[in-house]
């Protein structure tokens, strides 16, 4: 049976994957609405902004981070999975995101030296 089903498979891949690719086209959409509609009601927890455009998620632990959001999306997770990692995140403006893990990873610090320089 094994090998019927490899043959089969073969001589009709093509309809496997265009089922596939549109299997994965409907799931991203529908991740990617869900995903606005979250964002619409969750602002950045610092400053307040609203503009989905700027906003990310950053992992509170980044050690407990599984993979990125955009990436899940991109690979069409499933939105209750996506989800499953969101709640490991805030919602935060790039601005705001940007400072925080500038100073969570010290980024900051090396700059100092430039600045005392001049």
């Amino acid at each position: 049976m094994k090998t019927y089903r490899r043959e089969h498979y073969n001589r009709n891949k093509q309809p496997y994957l265009d089922r596939a690719k549109d299997r994965n086209n409907k799931i991203r959409a529908s991740t990617r609405k869900e995903l606005l509609t979250y964002l619409a009601e969750h602002p950045c927890v610092d400053c307040g902004e609203l503009d989905f455009r700027v906003l990310q998620f950053d992992h509170r632990e980044p050690t407990q981070k599984a993979r990125t959001i955009s990436d899940m999306v991109r690979r069409a997770t499933a939105w209750n999975t996506v989800l499953l990692e969101i709640e490991k995140c805030d919602v935060r403006c790039a601005n705001c995101h940007v400072k925080r893990t500038a100073v969570q990873f010290g980024w900051w610090m090396d700059k100092l030296d430039v600045i005392d320089d001049d």
